[in-house]
């Protein structure tokens, strides 16, 4: 997680977990839980946001400018970019929510393949052999 922290020198005390930047954190969590649904995605997000705390002006002039000095909020308009306010957050916070996000796309993904192995099972017998696992991959190719 060091990519989304704050600097070192940022933490309030010792022994305190790290704050890092929302936006990179989110960043990084769509691509480690892969493409899932808008809803999905939106949900985990909404959590994450609710958690985070906004940055004071001095830290976003302090931490969110780029090296040529002008400001990464300015220069992101420019382009066209938005991604809504700057906020922190404590780096175990990130990653319990991203931990509990992982177990329930992993439930979803589950319950999924259980339904799909269940429909291709065509002696019942509990089990996949090659054919049916030939079955099911064309049929889902096909789709």
């Amino acid at each position: 997680m060091r990519c989304l922290e704050f600097p070192s020198d940022y933490v309030e005390k010792r022994g305190a977990s790290p704050w890092l930047c929302t936006r990179k954190a989110m960043a990084v969590a769509d691509m480690l839980l892969m493409q899932r649904s808008n809803e999905a995605m939106a949900g985990f997000r909404d959590i994450v946001m609710a958690r985070g705390v906004e940055v004071t002006e001095e830290e976003k002039q302090r931490f969110f400018s780029s090296s040529e000095g002008s400001d990464v909020e300015a220069h992101m308009k420019e382009e066209g970019r938005v991604n809504g306010p700057y906020l922190k957050l404590p780096t175990i916070v990130f990653q319990q929510a991203l931990c509990r996000e992982f177990y329930r796309c992993e439930q979803v993904l589950g319950e999924a393949a259980a339904t799909l192995f269940k429909k291709y099972d065509y002696n019942s017998n509990g089990m996949q052999e090659y054919h049916e696992l030939c079955d099911a991959v064309k049929q889902l190719q096909s789709e």
